[in-house]
Formats: C-alpha cells, sequence, structure tokens
C-alpha cells in the first residue's frame, strides 16, 4: 500500500488517482511545445481518474514519440519479449529499447516533460501534433504526420472507417 502510493506520487507530490478502464486517448491536433519542453494535454486526458506518469519513446524509425501509461508499456514489454526475432538477445532488446525511452510525469498544471534529445531526434520544434491511438498517443513533428496522412495506408484506413460508418 505505502508503495502503491509513493509510486502514484507526482512531482509536485500530489497523489495521482487510479487510471480510469474507461480513458480513451482520442482527437488530434497540434499543441505548442514550451520553451521547457513540456506540452499541455488535452483537458479530458488529464482530468480525475487518469495517469500522471507516462513513457515516452522515440519510435517509428525516428518519425515520432510514442507516449504510454505504465500498464500499456508493460504490455508492450511482454509482447516485444515474446514476439522478439530469433536472432535478437533479451540483452541486446533491452539496452535498445532503453535508449529510446524516458519516465515522466505530468506536473500540475497537466503539461507533458518531453525530453529535449527526443524532440531533436524526431525534428519536433515548438509545436507538435498530438495523435490519440486509443490506448496511449504520439506526438508527431507536424510537417511528418501531414506527409503521413497523404500515404495509400492511412488512405486505405480512412476508407475502412468510412464503409463502417455506412453500415451503421
Amino acid at each position: 500500500m505505502i508503495r502503491e502510493k509513493a509510486e502514484n506520487m507526482s512531482q509536485t507530490g500530489d497523489a495521482s488517482p487510479t487510471v480510469s478502464p474507461d480513458m480513451a486517448y482520442t482527437e488530434s491536433a497540434p499543441y505548442a511545445v514550451d520553451p521547457s519542453k513540456r506540452m499541455l494535454l488535452p483537458t479530458h486526458w488529464r482530468g480525475p481518474g487518469t495517469t500522471r506518469q507516462f513513457i515516452v519513446m522515440v519510435a517509428g524509425g525516428d518519425k515520432y514519440l510514442s507516449v504510454l501509461p505504465p500498464a500499456v508499456f508493460e504490455k508492450f514489454i511482454n509482447r516485444l519479449r515474446e514476439q522478439k526475432p530469433e536472432h535478437v538477445s533479451i540483452p541486446d532488446l533491452e539496452r535498445e529499447l532503453n535508449s529510446r525511452v524516458k519516465w515522466v510525469t505530468l506536473d500540475r498544471f497537466g503539461r507533458l516533460p518531453l525530453p529535449p534529445e527526443f524532440l531533436t531526434r524526431v525534428g519536433i520544434g515548438k509545436q507538435g501534433y498530438l495523435v490519440g491511438r486509443n490506448t496511449h498517443f504520439e506526438v508527431w513533428q507536424i510537417e511528418k504526420f501531414k506527409a503521413e496522412a497523404d500515404t495509400a495506408a492511412r488512405q486505405d484506413a480512412g476508407a475502412a472507417i468510412d464503409s463502417q460508418l455506412t453500415a451503421l
């Protein structure tokens, strides 16, 4: 119990409520990155019952940052270990993963600190594009995100969504 409470403490010392099982990171929009390399999250992503701790990870071949709540990161790690290619060792996998990962905690205003070296690595400056992925979210450089939107894969995804909506 004491350990759980300590793990749920934010940088300000406030207890973080347990994560709501109904939480879904939805919506996509540009958000400013302040001079201290923080991004204010949408209100419904940081309200009562939401996590204050996240794992920020460089992903997509240095295209974007993936931001995962601890429970989602744990599932990711387990799946990664189970499905790793045979020629990759667990120590090599862990070394590579840990070069891409930082734990962060929202400040008392709901701002997400973004590691400056990660921002540089993916090319994000004063503004990033926040993309909800339901269980986690991503932060993209706006131009990279727009370029991805023009790919055939994204257009096919849009067509699949539209076809399901018409079936309702």
